[in-house]
């Protein structure tokens, strides 16, 4: 057995069973799927069952995703075991390249892209989008298959494989944090000297559907924003990057202009400049960007998308600072008293 798919999620949707049924097209003979809802339903027994690939289904309790992956690896047959979320599903010839990738090469550990699939809607393409620039300091091989293979230091769980002996030599996540626990996972790996990092392989895509309202786009933004500042100020070596804590500092210029430009502007037209400068250089960005994403999809997209970067700046940096002024941080369907850096 070469992989051992390990799916986590509250509930079944329809999404699960998009994944289940693109992994199934694939047709392999060397792989199982683990399936870790919080509680087993007729409706999902009676899918795997007509499924030709041997599914495990293993309840779990309401508990962090992190959680469930560590109990699905214990008893996980593969050689590799590959992480995907519920509502992500594997491109083709997704497990091909994965065993070429593994095979012709020391990997330890892997990830590839989590695409926008073409059949979402609007909005959700927007919000996909809106990170697909890296001139303001977005992460497009994320979201997009872009450059070359190289070696990172962190990487979202959405599209992680790792040789299953290293992670459970790990102890796995062994965290309630979510979202950030494959950030800490991946800081442990390679503080442990088991691996030198991530291999990322643009051409190992999963689709990704993405948030479909605002409220919901900027709830996730808001969330790893907020972990990610938590993890800063503790250390954290994958987090320790000043790139994270730019908006934090974006967000008190603005702050600093707004109340500057409603009181005191025109009172000294040298520090007028010196308050307003900054805003051109920052539109020529967006401008800039703008552009950087318009080549990735469309005209229409890409002007919605970059008006998001620019909240997406505000909401970041504003929770970011939440994060670094947090005594713990409180993560989604966590036991208190469970929760370890």
């Amino acid at each position: 057995m070469n992989f051992s798919v390990i799916v986590p999620f509250v509930t079944e949707s329809d999404f699960l069973y998009e994944n289940l049924a693109e992994i199934e097209r694939q047709k392999r003979n060397d792989l199982e799927i683990i399936l870790i809802p919080d509680a087993e339903s007729h409706d999902l027994k009676k899918f795997v069952g007509r499924m030709i690939t041997p599914v495990k289904i293993i309840e779990s309790g309401k508990v962090a995703p992190g959680r469930k992956r560590d109990l699905a690896s214990r008893g996980a047959a593969g050689q590799i075991l590959v992480f995907f979320d519920d509502d992500s599903y594997p491109g083709e010839h997704y497990f091909d390249l994965a065993l070429a990738l593994f095979h012709s090469q020391d990997v330890i550990a892997a990830g590839g892209p989590g695409c926008t699939p073409r059949t979402d809607g609007f909005f959700a393409k927007v919000s996909g989008a809106a990170f697909l620039g890296s001139i303001l300091g977005g992460t497009p091989e994320r979201y997009v298959s872009v450059g070359s293979r190289r070696v990172v230091d962190d990487w979202p769980s959405v599209n992680f494989l790792i040789r299953k002996e290293v992670f459970l030599a790990l102890e796995g996540f062994n965290s309630d944090y979510w979202p950030g626990e494959d950030t800490l996972f991946c800081n442990k790996l390679i503080q442990s000297g088991l691996a030198n990092g991530i291999t990322y392989e643009p051409s190992l895509l999963v689709w990704h559907h993405r948030r479909n309202s605002i409220t919901r786009h900027f709830a996730q933004v808001a969330n790893y924003a907020q972990h990610r500042g938590f993890f800063f100020k503790e250390g954290v070596t994958n987090s320790r990057k000043i790139k994270f804590a730019v908006p934090s500092f974006f967000v008190i210029f603005c702050c600093i202009s707004v109340v500057y430009g409603s009181l005191y502007q025109g009172i000294s037209p040298s520090v007028d400049i010196l308050i307003f400068s900054p805003w051109l250089v920052y539109l020529i960005l967006i401008a800039a960007t703008f552009f950087e994403i318009a080549k990735k999809t469309n005209i229409l997209i890409s002007l919605c998308s970059t008006f998001l970067v620019f909240l997406n700046h505000i909401v970041y940096g504003f929770f970011f600072s939440r994060g670094i002024l947090a005594n713990n941080i409180r993560s989604r369907l966590r036991d208190p008293g469970l929760n370890s850096l």
